[in-house]
């Protein structure tokens, strides 16, 4: 993979992972856009395959809600850290962005045109924003089509009580449970989770 020039140097210590994310795309093995991958016929099928078979509907609910957060982890992840830490704007629509997957249909890889030139980020903020609404609002949208949800990731994230919050612990908790417990091979998600009882799960 060829890391974007733009963008050498500036993915260290606990960002090292990115550089194996964010790539130029391969002209000889290209990846489809997001836009091209949410289109395929067989979306629900890459949505459950890292899961087996998902004959029942619940199951279903849960491996399209694991399929996201790596999807948010490959494509929001990157574009925030490139216009904080780089100040450059990654191609944020579904249209101008690709996403690789693994053999398992799990996102990977964050992929730019090799021509690709990135402009200056400007506000950071404004990029985030951007993000939500140009990219994830879409694509979740076809997300929540594919898995029948209604969109599970709107307001994602509750503050837990200060009182609540031990010292080396998150602050915030998800809205809505991510269904992992009930799927074989994943880690629990700690206090994360907003079951009662399940933050401790194993």
């Amino acid at each position: 993979m060829t890391m974007i020039a733009a963008l050498q140097g500036c993915f260290t210590g606990s960002f090292t992972y990115l550089s194996g994310v964010l790539a130029a795309d391969d002209p000889a093995v290209p990846t489809p856009t997001a836009a091209e991958l949410l289109a395929r016929p067989d979306l629900t099928e890459i949505l459950t395959r890292r899961c087996g078979p998902a004959a029942v509907p619940a199951t279903r609910r849960a491996a399209a809600s694991m399929w996201s957060q790596y999807y948010c982890g490959v494509v929001g992840v990157p574009v925030v850290a490139a216009a904080m830490l780089a100040g450059r704007r990654l191609p944020i629509t579904p249209d101008t962005c690709r996403i690789a997957c693994d053999p398992t249909g799990q996102p990977c890889g964050f992929r730019i045109a090799a021509d690709h030139q990135l402009v200056p980020a400007g506000d950071p903020l404004e990029v985030i924003d951007s993000l939500i609404s140009d990219h994830l609002l879409p694509v979740f949208d076809r997300l929540a089509e594919a898995g029948g949800l209604v969109n599970p990731l709107k307001g994602m994230l509750t503050r837990r009580p200060p009182d609540e919050v031990q010292p080396g612990e998150g602050a915030f908790r998800r809205k809505i449970c991510c269904l992992r417990y009930q799927l074989e091979g994943f880690a629990d998600c700690g206090t994360l989770c907003p079951l009662p009882g399940r933050g401790d799960c194993g």
